[in-house]
């Protein structure tokens, strides 16, 4: 089992910057298609399948690859708000692996809010077998401490490479987040 890296800070006001490469041209838009399901609300699980953007052309633009990321939609499991950050050219602590976070969207609702989750991000592969699942048991607290997850959660050679089967026939990943 891989321990979750530690906490990122989590910033709502961080989706008005720019998450994508320094050139403006390119489209980072994510296809998206996201289901939660659950059935008594205090456990749930959300899929979220996702484009993985190109990577930039440009020497100059492959300094600033760490900062291009993506947001999925915001899901409620438990009374709680969460979403996922994904990194997919690793972010500020690695390179060359898909970096992926669960953040707690609510966290400003009262001072001093925290909730201590259990939870699983897996990386879906068309092969269930073959799919790779990360557990973790954080305490989500205010700005500090709002996002868990892996730095290091898959090597993008194997990623994206057709043959292991993460990637499906249009380019998209599936990942799972079970809270």
């Amino acid at each position: 089992m891989a321990s979750a890296s530690p906490a990122r800070d989590y910033d709502d006001q961080d989706e008005d910057e720019p998450s994508s490469s320094p050139s403006d041209s390119q489209d980072l838009t994510p296809a998206i298609n996201c289901e939660v399901a659950g059935e008594n609300g205090m456990y749930g699980q959300f899929t979220w399948t996702v484009a993985l953007p190109a990577a930039p052309a440009d020497k100059d633009s492959l300094a600033d690859i760490s900062k291009i990321r993506q947001f999925s939609d915001v899901f409620e499991v438990g009374g709680y708000e969460w979403k996922l950050e994904m990194y997919p050219y690793g972010d500020s602590q690695s390179d060359k692996t898909l970096s992926v976070f669960l953040c707690a969207v609510d966290r400003k609702q009262l001072p001093g809010w925290s909730q201590t989750a259990h939870y699983q991000i897996a990386v879906v592969n068309k092969d269930p077998s073959k799919t790779s699942t990360h557990t973790g048991y954080d305490i989500f607290r205010g700005k500090r401490d709002s996002a868990w997850g892996w730095s290091k959660l898959i090597n993008l050679s194997k990623l994206h490479d057709v043959s292991q089967g993460w990637v499906d026939d249009d380019g998209k990943i599936t990942l799972q987040a079970t809270v």
